[in-house]
Formats: structure tokens, sequence, C-alpha cells
């Protein structure tokens, strides 16, 4: 009657042991979970803390490219005007050696110039003592003709 057989008492037992088996597997089911959560939250904040310096890096690098390529603008602002100062002074340098040639011209033709006039004053000083020595000699033909007829008159 009214009290639970031995059948019944086992096949509760083996329902509560199953029960109990199960219950262990489910619970190293959820270590094995929460391992893996773990794992997986500690990867996570690896690559984010590695994404991170990554970004970083990029970001100085960005920077740094920023630096150089405002560096190399200047450079080629300072080259262009070197170029331009090289082209000037050049350009100068040509005007001015243009200039000497013109002076050197100038200054030959002048030398021959002044070879000419002296060449021309020594002829004339020449003709100049010529003509003084010839009136010095007509002087004496006349003041010797001057003296034969007043000596021919008083005689």
């Amino acid at each position: 009657g009214g009290g639970v057989d031995a059948k019944e008492i086992a096949a509760l037992q083996s329902v509560i042991s199953d029960l109990t088996k199960e219950r262990m597997a489910f619970q190293r089911g959820l270590e094995r979970s929460q391992e893996l959560m773990q794992t997986l939250a500690d990867e996570n904040e690896a690559m984010t803390s590695h994404f991170n310096a990554q970004a970083h890096q990029l970001s100085a690098a960005q920077d740094e490219l920023e630096v150089r390529d405002s560096e190399v603008a200047a450079q080629g602002m300072v080259v262009t005007a070197l170029a331009q100062e090289r082209d000037a002074a050049r350009a100068a340098a040509i005007e001015a050696h243009e200039r000497s040639q013109r002076l050197s011209m100038e200054a030959i033709q002048l030398e021959e110039r002044c070879l000419r006039l002296r060449s021309q004053e020594l002829k004339l000083k020449h003709e100049m003592e010529s003509a003084q020595v010839e009136r010095a000699r007509t002087d004496r033909a006349l003041r010797a003709a001057a003296t034969d007829r007043n000596e021919m008159q008083t005689s």
C-alpha cells in the first residue's frame, strides 16, 4: 500500500544520480566556458592594446611625415632662392664681362688715338723746327743781303 517500494527508490536514486552527473557536466562546461571567455577577454584586451599602440605609432609617423614634408617644402624654397641668386649672379657676371670687354676696346681705341696724336705732335714739332731753321736761314740771308745793299749804297 501506502509505502514506496524498493523499485521506485532504486529508480529515484538512478534519476538523482543521472541528474547529479548531468549537473557536474554542466558545472565543468560552465567552468570551461568561463575560462574560454576570460581567454577571449584577455586576447581582446591584448589586441585592443596592440591596436592602440599601432594607432599611436601611425599617428606619430603621420606627424613625422608632415614635419618632413614641411622640411622638404622649405628646402625646396631654399633651393629655388639659391637658383635665383645663382642665375642673377651669372647674369651680373656676364654683364660685367661684356662691360669689361667694351672698356678694354675703348682703352685700346684711346691708346691708338693717343699714339696717333703723339705721332702728329712729333711730326708738327719736326715741321716747326724745320720751319724755324728755314726762317733763321732766310733771316740770315735777308740780313746779309741788307748788309750787302747798305755796303753797295755807301760805296
